[in-house]
């Protein structure tokens, strides 16, 4: 399994504004069993400015609690993975889809 194409592309930039929605899209090779993910910061502002403000005060280590993955949906042909995701703060984010075997517990 490969994966041919990450829609946008790993490294683009782009400027949205709250209310708007970016579809992320993971196309494989072929079909194999298993699911794609989105890791992500997107949705987690408010815990990413918390460890901020306490790293300032307290010298508390910034641990990126911020990041969560978000299952992405197959489409029906297997090779192709989907998710519309809502912007609904302001802040700079970061996003990253993968896809995960059947069977594995950690992207490769």
């Amino acid at each position: 399994m490969a994966i041919i194409e990450h829609i946008p592309p790993p490294g683009s930039r782009a400027v949205h504004y709250r209310g708007d929605t970016v579809v992320f899209t993971l196309v494989l090779d072929r079909p194999e069993p298993g699911g794609a993910w989105l890791r992500t910061n997107i949705g987690h502002a408010h815990e990413h400015r918390r460890e901020i403000i306490d790293h300032v005060e307290s010298q508390q280590p910034i641990l990126s609690r911020d990041w969560h993955d978000i299952p992405m949906q197959a489409n029906a042909d297997a090779t192709t993975f989907t998710l519309k995701m809502p912007l609904a703060e302001v802040g700079r984010f970061e996003a990253k889809a993968f896809f995960l075997p059947e069977g594995e517990h950690a992207p490769t």
